[in-house]
């Protein structure tokens, strides 16, 4: 389908909004006039290409590998190009989940869930697991936490590096125990670098943490 079928059929569906947005394209930013918020698509973002077509940016604008697949005119149904030509919008995916060409977990991200009561001799315990996610492929790794201590967290991560290796940057809330865990990593991790050698040869690892209530600078919602 071409770029005019394409404009012709995007001016019948969104008249207004793709008349705001010609209309704004030849104004200076300050007299430019917002799409409507009882519109269909205002809350996607939209905005015109180099051919005037109406178009949102994807999640994964980020991400320099990535090449835009096109199928032949001739071979492609209407529903695909119409469909390419106008995406869904989200906010942009941060430049470690696109980051090509890295084992997994090099960037990760660290959350509880539980707890859950397990059975110790003739009483129940609380337990909780840390959920180790690679922010780049979703991989997953768990690990029992037995309480939500400084302690119990550096050890978790400690079994982690064990079995996965130090991650590049580290991505975490600011619970006071992923907190306390940072700082008493970064001389840990030194120690075990000098004391088991290759296995943790140059650990270096970044622990960032998200600004409190805003889990979506993780980049892990969707």
């Amino acid at each position: 389908m071409s770029a005019v079928k394409i404009r012709i059929a995007q001016s019948e569906c969104y008249a207004d909004e793709v008349a705001t947005m010609n209309r704004n394209v030849r104004l200076p930013p300050e007299y430019r006039k917002a799409l409507s918020r009882s519109g269909s698509i205002a809350t996607l973002s939209p905005m015109l290409d180099d051919r005037g077509v109406l178009r949102v940016d994807g999640r994964i604008a980020a991400a320099d590998y990535v090449k835009r697949y096109e199928v032949p005119d001739n071979l492609a149904s209407p529903d695909h190009q119409l469909a390419t030509e106008l995406i869904p919008s989200k906010i942009s995916m941060p430049w470690f989940r696109t980051t090509p060409f890295v084992r997994p977990f090099t960037f990760s991200g660290i959350d509880y869930f539980g707890p859950y009561l397990v059975k110790v001799g003739c009483s129940a315990v609380k337990r909780w697991v840390a959920i180790f996610t690679c922010l780049t492929v979703r991989a997953i790794h768990l690990q029992a936490v037995h309480s939500l201590t400084t302690d119990s967290c550096k050890k978790a991560v400690r079994r982690f590096v064990a079995r996965r290796g130090a991650p590049k940057e580290v991505y975490t809330d600011n619970g006071t125990n992923f907190v306390g865990a940072s700082r008493e990593l970064e001389q840990e991790l030194r120690d075990i670098n000098r004391a088991l050698g290759s296995t943790f040869t140059d650990i270096d690892t970044l622990w960032r943490f998200n600004p409190p209530s805003a889990p979506h600078m993780g980049g892990c919602v969707r």
